[in-house]
């Protein structure tokens, strides 16, 4: 959505899944911006269950900058039981011809879970955007990526996580706190007054 009067272009997300698709949406919604000279984008993760959390590297190539950092976990590199280090720094693709440059919002609510929370910390904590509604009901810091193990002669399941997310600027908290906050539900007005 596209709105001239507002200057403002909103950007829905359910899910966070990667597809040529999703690549298209950004290219056709970042042509139409440049065209209308609009001011401020909102991307909309009210109820987002998450997915993939490339959609926000994807959505950077659009932004005026040339790093940025991600979340702890997409820092390393592992090969069996060895992890490397990449230093905490991700290179962007820019498309430079579509940069947008004006106001980036996030509008969240409780249900902004998983991949959708990631999504918000990646532009908060690189203090590319600020945030409106409500704060995400997952903490930044928290374990994932479940492996199972059954035991025949016991005949039990054992679960073990993977990985453990850390928050890119830990002096901010476990939790993203909106900018701005209201009711997920109110997040839309709040975003035009603010915009207005």
């Amino acid at each position: 959505l596209v709105d001239e009067e507002k200057s403002l272009a909103i950007l829905t997300l359910k899910h966070c899944w990667i597809s040529d698709h999703y690549r298209d949406v950004l290219r056709d919604m970042f042509t139409e911006i440049k065209e209308k000279n609009i001011k401020s984008l909102a991307i909309d993760l009210r109820g987002n269950g998450g997915g993939d959390t490339y959609v926000v590297n994807e959505l950077f190539k659009y932004l005026p900058v040339d790093t940025y950092y991600q979340g702890d976990n997409f820092r390393k590199l592992r090969w069996n039981y060895l992890t490397f280090n990449q230093g905490g720094k991700t290179k962007n693709k820019r498309v430079a011809d579509l940069e947008f440059d004006g106001k980036v919002y996030v509008l969240t609510d409780k249900d902004s879970l998983s991949s959708a929370m990631l999504f918000t910390e990646m532009i908060v904590d690189n203090g590319l955007g600020k945030v409106v509604g409500e704060s995400p009901a997952v903490p930044c810091n928290s374990c994932g990526e479940i492996t199972q193990f059954y035991f025949d002669d016991i005949g039990m399941w054992l679960s073990v996580s993977t990985a453990y997310y850390t928050r890119i600027d830990s002096s901010k908290g476990d939790y993203i706190e909106p900018d701005y906050p209201s009711a997920g539900e109110d997040a839309i007005k709040k975003l035009c007054d603010i915009v207005s």
